[in-house]
């Protein structure tokens, strides 16, 4: 079963990636699911740059860096972008900054990222290595 299973990810990653399935557009859509395809294209010395390149749509510049979010829990939460993500997606931090400028955040979790985005940019880093930002909430990021 397990082997049916892996057979079935890998030619789903595949059939993604050579026909530039774009899993950021609506009928997609779903948070984190790029990080599967971002598993397999680490796993299998898959370059991703193509790809993104080819979906990457100025609108969904919340929903890209929302996959990048990483949090850390110990007395406080801390959330942060995920540089070594941000590195595998080959992520052209010009043209982010260019999507975020023509597409200002409407939602809270929009706002949210934004933030974090911001503080990555200042590479301020914290005692874990992170640009993290300490956060009383726990946000969710539905709404991208």
């Amino acid at each position: 079963m397990k082997e049916e299973w892996n057979k079935m990810y890998i030619d789903t990653c595949n059939d993604i990636l050579t026909n530039k399935i774009d899993l950021y557009d609506d009928q997609y859509y779903c948070r984190c699911n790029m990080i599967g395809i971002m598993a397999y294209a680490k796993d299998q010395s898959v370059d991703l740059k193509d790809y993104i390149q080819s979906i990457q749509k100025p609108e969904y510049v919340y929903r890209i860096l929302g996959d990048l979010v990483g949090y850390s829990i110990s007395s406080a939460r801390y959330y942060y972008l995920n540089e070594e993500l941000v590195d595998q997606l080959c992520l052209d931090i010009s043209k982010i900054k260019k999507h975020i400028d023509h597409n200002p955040p409407k939602s809270h979790d929009e706002k949210f990222i934004k933030m974090l985005w911001n503080h990555f940019l200042n590479g301020e880093e914290d005692d874990i290595n992170h640009h993290s930002v300490k956060w009383d909430s726990i946000e969710l990021l539905e709404d991208l």
